[in-house]
């Protein structure tokens, strides 16, 4: 058996072994695009895309992803590299950990962390190889505002498998909808928003502001960055953002993320920054994201993740609050000055924006378009 660096001419067969055991595979156009358009690619260079398995053969049995992402810590900059789609035939996991050991072993990187980890599986594994959870509690609990009751009604009684779903979710859900429309005012908030085409100069000013804030570790948020990030997405992403005399005082991205066994239409708060975390600005952002998923027929809005400050300004909207299963978060800090820092849940903002978790559910055809679209 041998472990050697992934090449890009590797796409078909790690797609064969990924869909073998379950997992969810990339179309092609998706695999160049992580390859090839990447910003900021001379900060990582070197880092490697992942590691296969070979049998001896050479046939491809085994892969691990490596993605490398920049990140900044007190406003210098951090190598990051996170574990994605490791997957092993039946026939050969008695070498799985060889994969891992490679992930773990790499140079040239300042962090190594898991954002779509399994905690009986792959987090076990990794917490035997020095690895820790993150330590952001709140990750664990899902903040929900319902904004369709009627469609999140029958979509829950669907999930139950209750006949009639439709029409029983139409008289559950009609009050709710009175009382929430009654509710859904605050014009002051949506008229200080703006809803944006796309990432604009204005949040390279908003990135380096941030940059100076408190000690936290953040992924890179220049515009650039933020537009390959949310490429790939199927529908484009809601940009919404507080201008204040023309400069960027917070903003919030929103993408799709239905269920589709139960026919809910959801919205996930991807990304949430403001200057200083002011709590005045986030609150005024989520209420300007609901009314945008109100007008578009969304029956859910979710928050996962993010700073407890903004957690605690959230909490003022009254949110559900829901309990998440499983832990996806570990990393180990290869660089010294990261080790203790790190331990503190304080230097954490962790979102759908770390890692790989924002295209963790847009593998596949449905990010074509997206991917052809950002490429024109």
């Amino acid at each position: 058996m041998t472990i050697r660096e992934t090449r890009f001419d590797d796409f078909e067969a790690i797609g064969g072994v990924l869909r073998r055991n379950g997992l969810s595979t990339r179309t092609h156009e998706q695999w160049a695009y992580f390859w090839r358009n990447r910003p900021g690619q001379a900060a990582l260079e070197g880092i490697p895309r992942g590691w296969v398995l070979e049998d001896a053969g050479g046939t491809i049995v085994g892969t691990f992803g490596n993605i490398a992402l920049a990140y900044d810590w007190n406003g210098a900059p951090v190598r990051a590299a996170f574990a994605s789609g490791w997957a092993v035939d039946e026939s050969h996991r008695a070498e799985s950990l060889g994969l891992a050991l490679a992930f773990f072993r790499q140079p040239g990187v300042d962090l190594l962390m898991t954002t779509t980890g399994h905690e009986a599986t792959s987090g076990a594994v990794f917490e035997a190889l020095r690895a820790e959870r993150v330590p952001a509690p709140s990750y664990a609990e899902r903040l929900v505002w319902i904004t369709g009751h009627r469609g999140f009604a029958a979509g829950q009684l669907r999930r139950r498998g209750m006949p009639a779903a439709d029409l029983v979710g139409a008289i559950v859900g009609a009050a709710a909808d009175a009382v929430d429309a009654v509710r859904s005012g605050r014009p002051e908030a949506a008229s200080a928003v703006e809803e944006l085409p796309r990432f604009d100069a204005r949040f390279d000013a908003l990135w380096a502001s941030l940059r100076r804030g408190s000690p936290r570790l953040r992924a890179v948020r220049d515009a650039e960055t933020l537009a390959w990030r949310f490429a790939l997405e199927p529908r484009a992403p809601a940009i919404l953002a507080v201008d204040r005399s023309g400069d960027i005082a917070g903003y919030l991205v929103l993408v799709r993320r239905d269920d589709a066994a139960a026919r809910i239409r959801r919205m996930e708060v991807a990304d949430l920054q403001a200057r200083g975390d002011d709590p005045d600005v986030v609150r005024t952002l989520m209420t300007a994201a609901l009314a945008v998923a109100r007008r578009d027929g969304v029956h859910a809005v979710t928050v996962v993740g993010h700073h407890e400050i903004k957690r605690r300004a959230l909490a003022e909207l009254s949110p559900r609050v829901r309990p998440t299963t499983g832990w996806p978060l570990y990393y180990r800090a290869v660089q010294p000055a990261l080790r203790e820092a790190l331990r503190s849940p304080d230097a954490w903002d962790v979102s759908p924006y770390d890692g790989d978790s924002l295209w963790a559910g847009i593998s596949g055809e449905r990010a074509r378009t997206a991917v052809m679209d950002a490429r024109a």
